[in-house]
């Protein structure tokens, strides 16, 4: 019933007597296409796209997610990586987008989109690349004022991983799917550019507030 409660979460942001002008999503817009094969993945992008130009008269932006990428998981979905809309470029024809990360301006606010999640041996790794860092470092720079928010799909720093060891482990080990492997790079730049007022992103399942 995933359409239901997709059309369901779409009116209730709508009835809203301060009518929102925007919808961010974190990704994951549908589940799943990274291990399935081509005719459950174009079904489920059909029926999300139904969905919301039946319901949804908000603009709405965002971020892929892992579960966004037809493919990723080469040995389940049966795909090669060579299909014309393997990985992301399925989500992103489909969504209007020209590059899986941008930026933009609206209501006093700048906000930047990430590409947090690569593909790589039939799993996903959190980080950014050396292009996007490079694009990411020059866009802090160009504005060093306006009031700015990143929105990712896997977080760039999460208390969930602190408490998410399974009982028992000798040991806590972070994962590099579950949290971004350059965190340290974002905490930096955010020292940098305190014009950065909030990163959001979505992934983890769980409700995670970090004042750092």
């Amino acid at each position: 019933r995933a359409a239901e409660g997709f059309a369901a979460c779409l009116r209730h942001v709508q009835s809203h007597a301060d009518k929102p002008q925007l919808i961010l999503s974190g990704g994951d817009m549908v589940m799943d296409s990274f291990d399935q094969g081509e005719e459950r993945t174009k079904l489920l992008w059909e029926l999300f796209a139904k969905v919301y130009k039946e319901e949804c008269s908000i603009p709405m932006d965002g971020c892929l997610g892992n579960h966004d990428c037809w493919g990723g998981n080469k040995a389940k979905s049966k795909t090669t990586g060579d299909e014309p809309l393997w990985g992301k470029k399925r989500a992103m024809s489909l969504l209007g987008m020209s590059k899986p990360y941008r930026s933009f301006s609206r209501a006093g606010w700048r906000f930047i989109l990430l590409d947090s999640v690569f593909v790589e041996n039939n799993s996903y790794t959190g980080k950014l690349d050396d292009e996007q860092w490079e694009w990411l470092d020059s866009e802090l720079k160009a504005d060093a004022k306006t009031p700015t928010l990143l929105l990712s799909h896997i977080p760039i720093l999460t208390a969930t991983q602190l408490v998410g060891a399974k009982k028992g482990a000798a040991k806590r080990e972070l994962s590099d799917s579950l949290m971004m492997t350059d965190s340290f790079r974002f905490v930096a730049a955010f020292a940098k550019y305190p014009n950065v007022k909030l990163a959001l992103s979505g992934h983890v399942h769980e409700v995670d507030r970090i004042d750092y």
